[in-house]
């Protein structure tokens, strides 16, 4: 133990000049890199040259995120509105910078268009208390709000199929149940802080159990090894 505690001592407190010393020390003083990077501030010259240098959302896009973040209780203005007279609400900026993946506690999640395997997710419905679900991740977008990058995610929500006659009814620690092949085309608005797992999926033929005529998917959220 004493050892150890001179060579980590060493380690932290010299400065080697020697190339092949220094790279030996940055691998016996391994980072902790699990934490979370503190998101940095952005002034109003930073917002501005961020926005002039991305496109437009769509107005679909917009106006679904404008509803997320309002029925989250961050009062929020299009950019088309009138000016809030007291100055208590934010405008959401109709510019975003489209994302095909973004990193999230050292996982990777993907657009759909992008990675298939790294867009299928479990996630919880923001405010709610429901029982979590499973999507496919369509577009991620990011904006500067209230003077922070911050991530909104345009998830499609799997249908799910009734698992009744199929041995996961019984056998819940499985993880797993199934859906309909393509997913609902209604979007639902996330953040990061919302996702839960990635997914294993796999797509079976019809007939495969009693009943289900049709092909589907069977997806699985063991990955998350139980996070909540």
């Amino acid at each position: 133990m004493a050892r150890r505690c001179r060579l980590m001592a060493y380690l932290h407190n010299s400065e080697f000049t020697d190339p092949i010393l220094k790279a030996f020390a940055d691998i016996l003083d391994v980072k902790d890199t699990t934490k979370p990077k503190e998101p940095k501030e952005l002034d109003d010259f930073a917002v501005a040259e961020y926005l002039y240098k991305v496109p437009k959302m769509s107005a679909k896009e917009y106006k679904a995120i404008l509803m997320y973040l309002n029925s989250s209780g961050e009062t929020s203005l299009s950019w088309l509105s009138y000016p809030d007279p007291e100055y208590q609400a934010m405008v959401l900026p109709p510019n975003a910078k489209r994302l095909r993946e973004y990193h999230e506690n050292r996982r990777t999640y993907s657009c759909h268009s992008s990675h298939n395997a790294n867009s299928l997710i479990q996630f919880r419905k923001p405010n709610t208390d429901e029982v979590p679900i499973t999507g496919v991740i369509r577009t991620i977008l990011e904006v500067p709000f209230h003077g922070f990058l911050r991530k909104f995610i345009l998830v499609a929500p799997d249908r799910p199929i009734d698992i009744v006659n199929t041995p996961y009814a019984e056998f819940t620690r499985l993880m797993a149940s199934l859906v309909e092949v393509e997913p609902y085309k209604t979007l639902m608005v996330i953040e990061p802080k919302h996702d839960i797992t990635h997914l294993a999926s796999w797509i079976r033929p019809s007939w495969t159990y009693p009943g289900i005529h049709k092909r589907f998917r069977v997806v699985c959220w063991a990955l998350g090894r139980g996070r909540k």
